[in-house]
């Protein structure tokens, strides 16, 4: 799979956030290049944790599709990806929303298809 050229230049200006940038770029790509995705966009953005620790992480940014009862609908979303993305306790930021094996956005929950936050959706 080919990594899409705009996260891969996000992540090239965050520098050494992730612990792993290729994996990163992988799952954050495979989300962009996916019908469901395909209208996010990545951008960089500041994240501030409940711990009051802030930082600049990567953020996909737009609508995703959800299909329902054989309708489309548009959901708004900010997916925040935390500088430790992919370990053990991930921790996935969606609209002010938290993430981890099940995904909520705006009242609608998504469940994760593979254990291990394999990729986004």
């Amino acid at each position: 799979m080919v990594n899409d050229p705009r996260v891969t230049a996000v992540l090239a200006r965050l520098g050494g956030v992730y612990r792993d940038p290729a994996r990163v770029d992988r799952d954050a790509s495979s989300l962009l290049k996916s019908s469901v995705g395909s209208t996010l966009v990545p951008i960089s953005a500041t994240r501030v944790e409940n711990n009051g620790y802030a930082s600049t992480v990567l953020v996909l940014q737009g609508t995703i599709a959800i299909f329902f009862r054989g309708n489309t609908y548009q959901v708004l979303v900010d997916i925040y990806l935390p500088s430790g993305y992919v370990s053990s306790d991930d921790v996935i930021w969606c609209d002010g929303a938290i993430l981890s094996k099940t995904v909520i956005c705006q009242d609608i929950v998504f469940l994760s298809p593979c254990p291990n936050q394999s990729p986004l959706c």
